[in-house]
């Protein structure tokens, strides 16, 4: 039987230091893949991402992403053990959130909604920055609406960093938009510019 101080051991060696958090909307499936084709010869940090999209749809968007790209992406489910390196989407049939357990643990809470926009940003982005703080890196791309705004404002009073997609190669420009109009957009980026930032950041917070 595994002791509290074994399970402690193996979360301190599983739970990751720092961690990205993406939200897209409209044109989001094409702009996370021009994104992944640009890191996929880098090491990540564990990323989470709630992409709008129907629940049915989002297995094969995961089956389609992990067929293109060596990297460990799963589709979030209840109790799910978060690692480092993992990249995590939220299934649509609800919200997801990173908690944290009894030992210490990070996993992956899933939450009945009512809302229409579902997984929603600012629910997955409001418990990432609680955990990591500053060591969180929060990015919008191109979505209609102004869900990630909440979940945004919340990391930048963790002390995260947080990028916002340029409006011109935004499919949908309205939810980087509103980060930018909210001067909550430490930067502005083309989608292009996006994956060195990433990066960038990773290197800064090893």
């Amino acid at each position: 039987m595994a002791t509290f101080s074994t399970i402690s051991r193996q979360s301190s060696d599983l739970r990751p230091t720092k961690a990205i958090v993406i939200g897209s909307s409209t044109g989001g499936p094409n702009a996370l893949t021009a994104i992944f084709e640009k890191l996929k010869e880098a090491s990540v940090p564990t990323i989470f991402i709630a992409q709008h999209m129907l629940a049915n749809f989002l297995p094969d968007f995961v089956k389609l992403l992990k067929s293109k790209f060596d990297m460990n992406i799963q589709l979030g489910s209840e109790n799910l053990v978060v690692e480092e390196g993992v990249i995590y989407i939220a299934p649509g049939d609800g919200d997801m959130e990173v908690v944290e357990d009894e030992t210490g643990m990070l996993r992956l809470h899933l939450l009945k909604s009512n809302n229409s926009l579902t997984p929603s940003i600012d629910v997955l982005m409001k418990s990432v920055a609680k955990i990591f703080g500053e060591k969180t890196l929060g990015i919008i791309l191109t979505g209609m609406g102004d869900d990630g705004l909440e979940g945004m404002r919340a990391l930048k009073q963790f002390g995260g960093h947080t990028i916002a997609q340029d409006q011109i190669t935004a499919e949908i420009p309205s939810m980087p938009h509103a980060i930018i109009a909210g001067h909550l957009a430490d930067q502005s980026l083309t989608l292009k510019e996006i994956p060195d930032a990433i990066r960038l950041w990773s290197m800064a917070n090893e």
